[in-house]
């Protein structure tokens, strides 16, 4: 087992017993791909779930900028643009 695999499980325990760090560092696992499979998407949802139990301000801050380039949600090609 790689130490990044062991940083992983570690993790996800501390992230399912709700420490907010941990939720963190999994959302810049995905954004990243680091020992996972790349994923915005799962990216955005431990960001939100840092963000939204302590207002884990650096996760706010990637969870915005994933949003703001489309990145990891579903886009809408019938919108107007405000303005």
């Amino acid at each position: 087992t790689s130490k990044i695999d062991t940083a992983i499980r570690s993790w996800k325990v501390a992230a399912d017993q709700g420490h907010v760090s941990s939720k963190y560092n999994h959302g810049v696992m995905y954004e990243k791909g680091q020992g996972v499979f790349q994923s915005y998407k799962k990216a955005a949802v431990w960001y939100r779930k840092a963000a939204g139990q302590e207002g884990h301000a650096d996760a706010q801050f990637n969870v915005g900028t994933i949003y703001a380039q489309g990145q990891g949600t579903r886009t809408r090609t019938n919108c107007v643009a405000p303005g």
